[in-house]
């Protein structure tokens, strides 16, 4: 993508306008085409067959969303790909959104200002005209992957908000902006779990921008970490508003920022960190304009990625959920089996399942689960998690998990798609991509 851009006069500065966000419209333009074409709606459509009739009759029989309270796949299967932006308050977040949607200057353009000014979580969407949905209408649509978020409590849906607009970016992605992270107890105290909130959209994102800005740096930092722990391939760290310190300032700023990843990012490869101004008012006469513009166009690559491996991430992501939940009925099944093991005619059947939740180690409950030719030790669950769950879980309501002669053999069919299915849908995938002339961010 060509990084030549238009200049305007603004007051007495000289101000910038990239051509990196047209470019990224006519890529996203280029990708959509791509993920309307009927193989990719097809293969869409066989991964949701797959996780109907292969994972989910053994994630409802075996309560996996006890386990999981936040797992919600159905609607997430055909979802666009959500990016997510979180950070400090006054960071930026606002405008590198009315940036990207390309409405700085419209009267869509979300509220910004020196305070902190996002108050609710905003949820951005494709739409034929500018509308806004308050959070109890955008959680009543069962069809989107947002209805579950009601479990977090009224308080929390008044601070929940959608805003749907017609855009080429929203086509592709649906993007959320976050309230800023506040250090101080008196401004957390929101009235409902902030975190646990937080966590849910951090667990679906397929990326999440992190926005600094080079003269607050040391703002949150240890809290947002602590929030992004689990989530660091997903991570790319922008300091904005760079234009506005020197470049030796900037360096500095720079290398302060790897300083204090190092304690708090889990990760062999730190994130990628993007420096640049990034809306459309961005100063031409800093010494490092050039760089800023490099570092927007590759940021514009990420997204480019985001949307053209949206299939191949999302048939991984099943077979991910699908392990999860074959584990889970698994070892409960282990779980069972030591108790019918150790249950004898005379004896309390409460007191034998407690003793065998407690300990599983005593009665080798993990053990046999390492005998299943695709389980390691570093997957097994704690046992913290299956005393819990058996506290909420009457140990009758679970079928035998062996196969009979009658009916549906449920841990066959899932073991049957993680092993062959779902690698032959994503491997037919990309010999189709392979064989059709797609467009890239090369050649489109």
């Amino acid at each position: 993508m060509s990084t030549a851009g238009k200049t305007r006069k603004h007051g007495p500065a000289v101000w910038h306008i990239p051509s990196c966000l047209y470019a990224l419209i006519i890529l996203c333009l280029c990708v959509r085409l791509n993920l309307a074409d009927a193989a990719i709606q097809e293969t869409l459509r066989e991964l949701v067959r797959i996780y109907e009739s292969a994972v989910k009759p053994l994630e409802t029989i075996y309560r996996y969303s006890d386990l999981n309270k936040d797992a919600s796949l159905e609607a997430e299967i055909l979802a666009k790909p959500l990016i997510l932006l979180v950070g400090p308050w006054s960071t930026g977040k606002t405008s590198i959104i009315n940036y990207l949607l390309n409405i700085e200057d419209g009267k869509e353009k979300l509220h910004t200002g020196a305070e902190p000014t996002t108050t609710d979580f905003v949820v951005l969407q494709n739409g034929t005209k500018y509308r806004t949905m308050a959070g109890m209408q955008l959680v009543s649509d069962k069809s989107k992957p947002f209805a579950i978020l009601e479990r977090y409590g009224q308080v929390f849906i008044q601070r929940l908000q959608s805003i749907e607009l017609k855009s080429p970016l929203l086509q592709l992605f649906t993007i959320v902006d976050t309230p800023g992270i506040i250090e101080t107890k008196k401004q957390q105290e929101r009235g409902y779990p902030f975190y646990d909130v937080l966590q849910w959209f951090l667990q679906r994102a397929s990326l999440i921008f992190l926005v600094y800005d080079p003269t607050k740096l040391d703002a949150g930092l240890d809290t947002v970490f602590k929030q992004l722990k689990g989530h660091e391939a997903k991570v790319k760290i922008l300091i904005n508003k760079a234009d506005t310190v020197s470049q030796k300032e900037l360096m500095r700023v720079y290398g302060a920022l790897f300083w204090n990843l190092a304690p708090l990012i889990q990760s062999v490869e730190p994130p990628r960190v993007y420096i640049g101004s990034f809306w459309s008012k961005s100063k031409s006469d800093h010494p490092l304009a050039q760089l800023f513009l490099e570092e927007e166009e590759m940021l514009m690559h990420d997204l480019y990625n985001v949307a053209e491996n949206l299939v191949e991430d999302k048939i991984a992501s099943i077979r991910r959920h699908a392990f999860m939940v074959r584990l889970h009925a698994l070892t409960v099944d282990s779980f069972l089996q030591a108790f019918e093991k150790n249950r004898g005619w005379f004896s309390d059947p409460e007191a034998v399942c407690s003793e065998t939740v407690h300990h599983p180690q005593k009665y080798n409950v993990f053990q046999k689960l390492m005998q299943q030719a695709d389980i390691s030790k570093h997957d097994l669950p704690s046992a913290e998690t299956y005393i819990n769950f058996f506290s909420n879980n009457r140990r009758e309501i679970f079928p035998n998990l062996q196969c009979g002669f009658f009916g549906g053999c449920y841990i066959e069919k899932i073991t049957q798609a993680i092993s062959n299915d779902l690698p032959l849908l994503l491997k037919t995938l990309k010999e189709q991509k392979q064989r059709q002339t797609y467009c890239t961010k090369e050649t489109c």
